[in-house]
């Protein structure tokens, strides 16, 4: 990340603080053996709804993008030049550099599965960025960094294919706190401020966040993973069961009535910061940013 000038900007040290955040890393974890069991070298077999997944939303094939992470760090520059003039004076809300370090201290890095990469990353990164994400993207001028967003393993979605944790909006709350997030609100452009609280109201998550253990990723798996072409993926062919005909043709139907999104107009690895960019475009390219620029030299932890 390039340093952040200081020049007829925000206070010195909230830029400082700022430049530390984005030159931050977590530690490195550390697979922590269960039972001298050897960690797993196979998926799982696809279960029922496995094999009738949406074939408009199944997976086809990995690509690398080698400028990736330095797109999304100019994607973040821009972001925070645009902003440096107006940002506010630091406060609670803001994890500084001695708050990460107390809060990395008190993380456990050995971690035995997923959910240990989870907890990881609950304690630290899902903590600092949100605040510093939604300032960026949606109220730069607002008076304080208090956040209208937050990152949460207690998911929108309880249905099939349930996403370990998702970033999404904080509800309209009557509380001093809820009033000031409302306060906020009524900064923002209309437009953005009509995107938000639809969101909000439809519980419509910004990020979907789904973590695997170490032995997953590493060097050598990702290595072969963008050479490995087209997925097959195990679709279900007719049942053996006649009774379960009519379950079958239940998930089917399910399956084929899902009307997948559009592709971004503005991917994260060639999106620059513009007039007709919503801000909440921005602040996923933003979140990307910080997660990739912050493991760039660290496990994956999604």
């Amino acid at each position: 990340m390039a340093s952040i000038s200081a020049a007829a900007a925000s206070p010195p040290i909230v830029l400082k603080e700022l430049d530390e955040l984005f030159s931050w890393n977590p530690p490195r974890l550390v697979p922590r053996p269960v039972d001298d069991r050897e960690p797993s070298t196979t998926t799982r077999q696809p279960a029922f709804f496995d094999r009738h997944f949406s074939t408009k939303l199944a997976l086809k094939r990995v690509v690398r993008l080698p400028s990736l992470v330095e797109d999304l760090a100019k994607t973040v520059d821009s972001a925070l030049d645009a902003a440096k003039h107006t940002l506010p004076e630091l406060s609670r809300h803001f994890y500084t550099t001695k708050d990460r370090r107390r809060a990395v201290e008190q993380a456990e890095r050995h971690v035995r599965d997923e959910k240990g990469v989870c907890v990881f990353y609950s304690h630290t990164t899902a903590i600092y960025c949100p605040i510093v994400a939604s300032t960026l993207a949606f109220h730069p001028t607002a008076p304080s960094w208090l956040p209208l967003i937050y990152w949460t393993d207690a998911v929108s979605s309880s249905r099939h294919a349930i996403m370990d944790a998702e970033l999404t909006f904080y509800a309209a709350d009557d509380t001093e706190v809820g009033e000031r997030r409302e306060e906020i609100i009524k900064t923002m452009e209309s437009g953005h401020r009509r995107i938000l609280e639809t969101m909000r109201e439809t519980q419509s998550p910004l990020m979907m966040f789904e973590f695997k253990s170490l032995s997953a990723g590493p060097e050598e798996v990702m290595t072969v993973v963008p050479k490995l072409g087209d997925f097959n993926w195990p679709y279900c062919g007719s049942p053996r069961n006649p009774y379960r005909i009519l379950e079958h043709k239940k998930i089917r139907d399910m399956a084929e009535a899902i009307i997948p999104g559009p592709d971004a107009l503005n991917p994260p690895w060639n999106i620059r910061v513009c007039s007709y960019i919503t801000s909440s475009t921005m602040l996923n390219v933003m979140f990307i940013g910080f997660r990739v620029l912050q493991g760039n030299s660290s496990n994956p932890t999604n």
